[in-house]
């Protein structure tokens, strides 16, 4: 009898370890599914196997926001002025040694862009992951910010040729009300009433093929002509 009680309990002790480990794998890789779950029987924070989910996403996701800001920092504003400073050097200089010291300073400034726009696309993809698994409770129901919405010519109704955008669509929003659909992840920043987009802070991330109304439209002067339009949308989180 004692055997018996004993395999039991071993058989059960094998169960619940393979229980954790695939919910372990479950919160990796589809943690909203894991916070529906878990909020449903009234979990709100876990420690599964000594992965404390609730606080460390609750870390992660400041620490992910502010690395955000920060990057995106890097590669919307700073990256194209050294860009446009060494294009504007170029045209000065007539020193062949200097013209190829200047195209091998473009080779790896573009080489850091790439590596830049990678690692903000994966903190677009973290940021986004870890707001799934934050208890619904503890998100703010709605969410007003900016976003970048691309480069558009002096008119501001045309989108400038061959420049990236976040809008699916031919022509830039010139109203408050229209639609737009998002065609990348892309950040939205904390209200700003100064214009300084860029530095403010990152608060979350718009994903793909979301549609939102426009609630206001901002810009700022591109040094290579045209403006970078803002746009400013409601999140609702449900």
């Amino acid at each position: 009898m004692k055997e018996k009680v004993a395999l039991i309990k071993e058989i059960l002790a094998s169960l619940r370890e393979l229980i954790l480990i695939l919910v372990f794998i479950m919160v990796l890789f589809a943690p909203k599914l894991v916070n529906t779950i878990l909020n449903s029987a009234g979990f709100v924070q876990g420690n599964i196997m000594g992965f404390e989910w609730k606080s460390k996403v609750d870390s992660l996701n400041k620490n992910s926001r502010d690395m955000g800001t920060l990057v995106s920092q890097i590669s919307d504003q700073r990256i194209p002025n050294i860009s446009s400073a060494i294009e504007s050097l170029e045209k000065k200089i007539k020193d062949p040694a200097l013209k190829d010291t200047l195209m091998t300073i473009k080779m790896q400034l573009s080489d850091i862009q790439v590596a830049t726009k990678q690692a903000d696309d994966i903190i677009q993809q973290s940021i986004i992951q870890q707001e799934h698994f934050t208890p619904e409770k503890e998100i703010f129901t709605v969410q007003n910010g900016w976003f970048y919405g691309g480069h558009v010519k002096d008119n501001k109704k045309e989108w400038m040729k061959g420049a990236a955008k976040n809008i699916e669509s031919n022509e830039p929003p010139t109203a408050k009300g229209a639609s737009v659909k998002l065609n990348s992840d892309t950040y939205l920043r904390k209200d700003t009433d100064g214009g300084f987009y860029t530095k403010s802070p990152v608060i979350s991330v718009l994903e793909k093929d979301a549609e939102f109304e426009v609630q206001e439209i901002g810009y700022t002067k591109a040094l290579k002509g045209g403006y970078f339009i803002w746009i400013k949308v409601q999140k609702q989180n449900n």
